[in-house]
Protein backbone atom coordinates (compact mmCIF):
# COMPACT_ATOMS: atom_id res chain seq x y z
CA UNK A 1 0.00 0.00 0.00
CA UNK A 2 2.96 2.15 0.72
CA UNK A 3 4.34 1.89 -2.33
CA UNK A 4 1.06 2.33 -4.34
CA UNK A 5 0.97 5.92 -2.17
CA UNK A 6 4.07 6.60 -3.10
CA UNK A 7 3.73 5.58 -7.10
CA UNK A 8 0.49 7.89 -7.34
CA UNK A 9 2.33 11.01 -5.91
CA UNK A 10 5.19 10.17 -8.24
CA UNK A 11 2.37 9.95 -11.13
CA UNK A 12 0.55 13.04 -9.88
CA UNK A 13 3.37 15.07 -9.63
CA UNK A 14 5.04 14.17 -13.05
CA UNK A 15 1.61 14.80 -14.90
CA UNK A 16 1.04 18.17 -13.37
CA UNK A 17 4.88 18.86 -13.90
CA UNK A 18 4.81 17.88 -17.94
CA UNK A 19 1.62 19.77 -17.84
CA UNK A 20 2.57 22.92 -16.47
CA UNK A 21 5.54 22.86 -18.92
CA UNK A 22 6.16 25.66 -21.49
CA UNK A 23 2.91 26.88 -23.10
CA UNK A 24 4.67 30.24 -24.34
CA UNK A 25 3.34 31.03 -27.49
CA UNK A 26 5.61 34.27 -27.75
CA UNK A 27 3.19 36.55 -26.86
CA UNK A 28 5.20 37.61 -24.35
CA UNK A 29 7.75 39.13 -26.46
CA UNK A 30 9.39 42.67 -25.55
CA UNK A 31 9.78 45.62 -26.76
CA UNK A 32 13.59 45.84 -27.89
CA UNK A 33 16.58 46.47 -30.20
CA UNK A 34 19.65 44.20 -29.44
CA UNK A 35 22.99 45.68 -31.26
CA UNK A 36 26.46 45.09 -30.64
CA UNK A 37 24.91 43.18 -27.58
CA UNK A 38 23.02 45.85 -26.06
CA UNK A 39 19.52 45.99 -25.28
CA UNK A 40 17.60 49.23 -26.04
CA UNK A 41 13.16 49.30 -24.62
CA UNK A 42 12.01 50.52 -28.21
CA UNK A 43 8.41 52.67 -27.15
CA UNK A 44 6.90 54.45 -30.59
CA UNK A 45 6.77 53.55 -34.47
CA UNK A 46 6.49 55.86 -37.27
CA UNK A 47 5.18 54.59 -40.74
CA UNK A 48 5.99 57.27 -43.49
CA UNK A 49 4.46 56.20 -46.86
CA UNK A 50 6.43 58.22 -49.84
CA UNK A 51 4.41 56.92 -52.48
CA UNK A 52 4.88 55.10 -56.07
CA UNK A 53 7.05 54.86 -58.88
CA UNK A 54 6.87 52.58 -61.47
CA UNK A 55 4.61 50.24 -59.67
CA UNK A 56 6.70 50.42 -56.14
CA UNK A 57 5.58 51.87 -53.23
CA UNK A 58 7.76 53.23 -50.53
CA UNK A 59 7.10 52.96 -46.81
CA UNK A 60 10.13 54.56 -44.25
CA UNK A 61 9.42 52.52 -41.01
CA UNK A 62 10.86 54.00 -37.64
CA UNK A 63 11.23 52.43 -34.35
CA UNK A 64 12.38 54.35 -31.30
CA UNK A 65 13.02 54.18 -28.30
CA UNK A 66 11.17 57.63 -27.12
CA UNK A 67 7.58 58.09 -26.96
CA UNK A 68 5.99 61.04 -29.04
CA UNK A 69 3.83 64.01 -28.83
CA UNK A 70 0.55 63.42 -29.55
CA UNK A 71 0.97 63.61 -33.39
CA UNK A 72 3.53 61.41 -33.10
CA UNK A 73 5.72 64.02 -34.89
CA UNK A 74 8.31 64.87 -31.60
CA UNK A 75 10.41 62.60 -29.67
CA UNK A 76 9.62 63.29 -25.85
CA UNK A 77 12.97 62.07 -24.59
CA UNK A 78 16.37 64.25 -25.77
CA UNK A 79 18.01 61.21 -26.30
CA UNK A 80 17.24 58.45 -28.13
CA UNK A 81 17.86 55.70 -30.50
CA UNK A 82 16.32 53.98 -33.48
CA UNK A 83 16.37 51.52 -35.92
CA UNK A 84 14.87 52.64 -39.62
CA UNK A 85 13.95 50.77 -42.49
CA UNK A 86 13.57 51.99 -46.23
CA UNK A 87 10.93 49.30 -47.46
CA UNK A 88 9.76 48.66 -51.02
CA UNK A 89 6.37 46.64 -52.03
CA UNK A 90 3.51 46.18 -54.68
CA UNK A 91 0.92 48.11 -52.38
CA UNK A 92 0.01 51.32 -50.64
CA UNK A 93 -1.06 49.79 -47.81
CA UNK A 94 2.09 48.03 -45.85
CA UNK A 95 2.04 44.40 -46.53
CA UNK A 96 2.55 41.58 -43.95
CA UNK A 97 5.60 39.76 -45.31
CA UNK A 98 9.28 39.06 -45.27
CA UNK A 99 11.33 42.18 -46.81
CA UNK A 100 15.17 41.21 -47.30
CA UNK A 101 18.20 43.69 -47.80
CA UNK A 102 18.85 44.78 -51.38
CA UNK A 103 20.71 47.65 -53.14
CA UNK A 104 17.42 47.62 -55.49
CA UNK A 105 13.94 48.91 -54.77
CA UNK A 106 12.27 45.92 -55.44
CA UNK A 107 9.00 44.89 -53.65
CA UNK A 108 9.76 42.44 -50.38
CA UNK A 109 13.21 44.74 -50.00
CA UNK A 110 14.29 47.37 -47.88
CA UNK A 111 17.50 50.05 -49.16
CA UNK A 112 20.88 50.20 -47.80
CA UNK A 113 20.07 53.42 -46.36
CA UNK A 114 18.47 51.76 -43.21
CA UNK A 115 20.16 52.38 -40.22
CA UNK A 116 20.98 52.02 -36.54
CA UNK A 117 20.85 55.25 -34.87
CA UNK A 118 22.49 54.71 -31.10
CA UNK A 119 21.87 57.80 -28.41
CA UNK A 120 20.79 60.58 -31.15
CA UNK A 121 21.02 63.78 -29.06
CA UNK A 122 17.68 65.90 -29.82
CA UNK A 123 19.46 69.07 -29.00
CA UNK A 124 23.00 69.20 -30.73
CA UNK A 125 21.09 66.89 -33.70
CA UNK A 126 24.24 64.58 -32.85
CA UNK A 127 24.39 60.84 -32.06
CA UNK A 128 26.86 58.13 -30.51
CA UNK A 129 26.60 55.92 -33.66
CA UNK A 130 24.93 55.28 -36.89
CA UNK A 131 25.52 52.00 -38.92
CA UNK A 132 23.84 51.37 -41.42
CA UNK A 133 21.98 48.05 -42.35
CA UNK A 134 24.39 45.54 -44.81
CA UNK A 135 21.97 42.94 -44.37
CA UNK A 136 18.88 41.40 -42.71
CA UNK A 137 15.30 40.36 -42.91
CA UNK A 138 12.22 42.31 -41.77
CA UNK A 139 9.57 40.33 -40.96
CA UNK A 140 5.94 42.59 -41.23
CA UNK A 141 4.20 40.19 -38.95
CA UNK A 142 0.44 41.62 -38.84
CA UNK A 143 0.78 45.31 -40.61
CA UNK A 144 -2.75 46.11 -38.97
CA UNK A 145 -1.52 45.74 -35.16
CA UNK A 146 2.12 46.63 -36.00
CA UNK A 147 3.69 43.85 -35.03
CA UNK A 148 7.25 43.49 -36.37
CA UNK A 149 10.24 41.39 -35.72
CA UNK A 150 13.60 41.68 -37.51
CA UNK A 151 17.60 40.66 -37.56
CA UNK A 152 20.50 41.16 -39.66
CA UNK A 153 24.22 43.26 -39.83
CA UNK A 154 24.79 47.12 -39.30
CA UNK A 155 28.41 48.44 -39.36
CA UNK A 156 29.55 45.09 -38.67
CA UNK A 157 27.78 44.30 -35.56
CA UNK A 158 24.70 41.83 -35.24
CA UNK A 159 20.92 43.04 -34.41
CA UNK A 160 17.62 41.46 -34.18
CA UNK A 161 14.94 43.19 -32.03
CA UNK A 162 10.68 42.93 -31.87
CA UNK A 163 7.94 45.55 -31.73
CA UNK A 164 4.42 45.63 -31.52
CA UNK A 165 2.47 48.88 -30.09
CA UNK A 166 1.80 52.21 -31.03
CA UNK A 167 2.31 52.94 -34.41
CA UNK A 168 1.91 56.47 -36.43
CA UNK A 169 0.94 56.36 -40.06
CA UNK A 170 1.81 59.19 -42.25
CA UNK A 171 1.18 59.85 -46.06
CA UNK A 172 3.50 62.28 -46.87
CA UNK A 173 1.47 62.95 -50.21
CA UNK A 174 -0.99 63.82 -48.71
CA UNK A 175 -2.32 65.63 -45.37
CA UNK A 176 -0.77 63.81 -41.82
CA UNK A 177 -2.46 60.53 -41.44
CA UNK A 178 -4.13 60.36 -37.51
CA UNK A 179 -2.68 58.29 -35.14
CA UNK A 180 -4.28 54.49 -35.45
CA UNK A 181 -3.10 51.65 -33.41
CA UNK A 182 -4.90 49.56 -36.18
CA UNK A 183 -4.73 50.17 -39.34
CA UNK A 184 -3.56 53.10 -41.66
CA UNK A 185 -6.07 56.04 -41.93
CA UNK A 186 -6.26 59.04 -43.67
Amino acid sequence: MKNLLKFSFVLCLSVFLFSCSSDDDNSSKANQLTFDGKTYTLKTAGVDYFGEQEGIHNHDISIITSSTDAAGQNPTDDIFSMIYFETFSDSKDLKKGKYTFSDTEQAGTFSEFSSIVINYNNTNEEAESESMITSGELNIIDANTFEVSFEGIAGGKEFSGYYKGKTFYFDENDEPVAFSPNKLRK
